[in-house]
């Protein structure tokens, strides 16, 4: 498996590792070389085999000429020949993972207890894995069941029972199957785990705005029936809601002319309309340019 994703977490040997996290080089050629976290290779595209895997980093080059001359003496030495900084690999370097120190800030975040499906399988040669996340450990453990149920009843495992060389390993939230006597051809695990993520105040923020987002959209259709499209399936043409009442009318629409223009933009010539990107303006200065421009419209008399 090779996982290069900024941001992405793995837990290796107890540790967890962060693509994309800061390190400095302790020891060897690239020693007090600053850098980043850029790839893991695990398991079979790790170079040390199954159950291991390679860390590369992305390095940063010295900046001052006394500091590239001491790099460039000390990786020479190393390799036996000489070598200047342009020669030098930088971009993605193996290093052992002792030889490296992680630069992690102390950042207070908030703990939130997760559940997770891990699957992996080969299937007729074609690797796959797949991790699902829960927050509720009953909607977790189903998920996990229902794979296993699924799988035997109408899926791969059901075909691979009748073959001779099937085998099943069932232990405490995990379950394994597959051809006993050649695992790169058929193979299926699937494992139910618990951990505690943690999530900081911007990651938390987003989430929250997320949820107060989908909860107003819900508002809206459960008190007018109006149903948020979301931008990438919105038509180009535009939409035009008429205003063709008096301006005491306007005013009786006051409230959901205001929600629309939460969820739309500004009043068009003949009526409201709405575009294909959401735009969000303060309820009073909505309800006043469109007074405004309905009066307009009407050469200041009450008629809309």
């Amino acid at each position: 498996m090779v996982l290069n994703f900024p941001g992405f977490r793995i837990c290796y040997k107890g540790e967890r590792y962060i693509i994309g996290e800061k390190i400095v080089v302790d020891g060897g050629p690239y020693d007090g070389i600053y850098g980043v976290l850029a790839e893991i290779r695990s398991d079979e595209d790790s170079e040390l085999g199954i159950g291991n895997a390679d860390f590369y980093f992305k390095l940063f080059a010295p900046l001052y000429e006394e500091d590239i001359r001491a790099f460039e003496q000390r990786y020479s030495g190393w390799c036996n020949e000489p070598k200047k900084l342009e020669n030098i690999p930088m971009e993605k370097v193996r290093i052992s993972i002792d030889g490296v120190k992680f630069l992690r800030e102390d950042i207070v975040a908030h703990k939130v207890a997760t559940f997770f499906v891990q699957e992996k399988w080969v299937i007729d040669g074609e690797r796959g894995t797949d991790i699902q996340v829960f927050l509720d450990r009953n909607l977790a453990e189903y998920y996990y069941l229902e794979q296993i149920y699924r799988g035997k009843e109408e899926g791969f495992i059901k075909k691979w029972q009748k073959e001779p060389g099937f085998y099943e390993e069932v232990g405490l939230n995990t379950y394994k199957c597959g051809d006993k006597w050649s695992r790169s051809a058929n193979y299926y695990e699937v494992e139910l785990c618990d951990d505690e993520i943690e999530i900081g105040d911007e990651a938390l923020e987003c989430i929250g705005q997320q949820y107060i987002g989908a909860k107003l959209r819900k508002t809206l259709d459960q008190l007018f029936g109006v149903r948020h499209v979301p931008v990438e399936e919105r038509p180009k043409a535009r939409t035009q809601i008429y205003v063709d009442k008096n301006r005491s009318e306007v005013y009786g629409w006051g409230r959901y002319i205001d929600i629309l223009k939460q969820m739309s933009g500004p009043v068009a010539k003949g009526g409201l309309d709405i575009p294909d990107r959401p735009q969000v303006l303060d309820l009073r200065d909505s309800f006043l340019r469109i007074q405004s421009r309905v009066a307009a419209r009407s050469g200041g008399s009450n008629n809309g």
